[in-house]
């Protein structure tokens, strides 16, 4: 019996979730408030669920505490694999946060799956918490068949820096083209159904925005709201989300009421190339317009991902319907390099592979938080 790889995410401030692809039949999950594992409390016995993925749900947590979690499979303890997470501060508490951002890992080695210095890099910073915009690899699977999606996720994840990584910090993850269908996919991808199924067997996530196949997601940490779009299960050639997604979406806007909203649009949003949001430019139009109607817009920061580049605008060129916001622009972390989107006021793009991002959350307590927005670079290669 054998753990072949461990997810955390969906977290709260009492709880999280884990996911684990075993070989074996049922497993437990042991929990730990102490790096050297001592006392732990077991969550389970639970048999796995459809591709051998146990899925357990960690609860009655102290917030804002940090955890030590590992994996047993069917009585074989998994030491190898232990994983790090502290629960989320309770909402509305004033916290500091780091949180990373990447996407686009397709391997500058010519393979489909990454296994670059740049994921240590990440894992050095001991951020909070991830969010991968998509791309996870380029399998391009094109074919109805959950089963080559959990293949693809089982190379991904034997990749040990990334595994580390994601052991290191729970994250957020959306797919992006290439690892929910062919390149340039949309909601009429051949493999839709296969992906939305085998993402909901294998990642932890938070409660989607619709009930459409759209995996967009949000949450709170403290002050802070997160917010990922799907731009790719919902798409159409006049809509990125889908009509139930952008509803969903517009109504968050209206109701959010955390001092700050961190924004993944997931593809640029810059720009007027086909695959930017420029492709849907009324949509576009649309949702910037409900944001400054909202007269929440100075507490919203965009990301963006999806190209192969580094950029940061500071609103200048965010000008849809007086928007004037910032947009960090991040990818791809192995990759190679290509531009599209812009033009952007911090001039042209910073090119893959080893391209990723920061944003550091200063939140004392008092009437203003500090954001910053980060585009880094790896210096050693992809």
């Amino acid at each position: 019996m054998s753990v072949l790889s461990v997810l955390c995410g969906a977290v709260t401030p009492t709880s999280f979730w884990v996911r684990a692809r075993i070989t074996g039949t049922r497993g437990r999950v042991l929990v730990s408030k102490t790096s050297n594992l001592a006392d732990a409390t077991a969550y389970g016995p639970t048999v796995v669920g459809p591709a051998g993925v146990l899925s357990i749900r960690v609860t009655g947590l102290a917030p804002d505490t940090p955890y030590w979690y590992w994996v047993e499979d069917t009585g074989t303890v998994d030491t190898g694999k232990v994983g790090r997470t502290p629960t989320f501060p309770i909402e509305g508490a004033p916290r500091d946060l780091l949180m990373w951002i990447g996407g686009c890992a397709r391997g500058t080695d010519g393979t489909n799956t990454s296994d670059a210095p740049v994921f240590d890099t990440i894992r050095g910073y001991g951020a909070r918490f991830g969010m991968h915009l998509g791309d996870l690899g380029y399998p391009d699977i094109a074919v109805n068949d959950p089963a080559l999606f959990h293949s693809f996720y089982d190379q991904v994840f034997a990749r040990p820096r990334q595994q580390a990584l994601y052991l290191s910090a729970p994250f957020m993850y959306v797919w992006d083209d290439h690892d929910y269908g062919p390149n340039d996919s949309n909601a009429a991808s051949p493999s839709r159904a296969a992906a939305v199924q085998a993402y909901k067997e294998r990642f932890p996530h938070y409660p989607l925005l619709a009930d459409d196949g759209t995996i967009g997601q949000t949450t709170v940490f403290g002050r802070t709201r997160i917010v990922m779009l799907d731009c790719r299960a919902g798409r159409t050639s006049t809509s990125m989300l889908g009509a139930a997604q952008k509803a969903a979406f517009k109504k968050l806007v209206t109701d959010f009421t955390e001092p700050v909203m961190i924004l993944s649009v997931q593809v640029p949003w810059i720009g007027t190339a086909s695959d930017t949001w420029g492709a849907v430019a009324a949509e576009r139009l649309e949702l910037a317009q409900h944001i400054v109607d909202s007269g929440k817009k100075d507490r919203i920061f965009f990301l963006a991902g999806d190209m192969h580049a580094n950029a940061y605008d500071n609103g200048t060129n965010n000008t849809y319907a007086g928007l004037n916001r910032p947009v960090l622009q991040v990818g791809g972390l192995d990759s190679t390099g290509s531009s599209k989107g812009g033009p952007y006021s911090a001039g042209s793009p910073v090119q893959s592979p080893g391209a990723y991002g920061l944003v550091r959350i200063t939140d004392t307590g008092g009437a203003s938080i500090g954001v910053r927005l980060e585009g880094r670079k790896e210096t050693t290669g992809g």
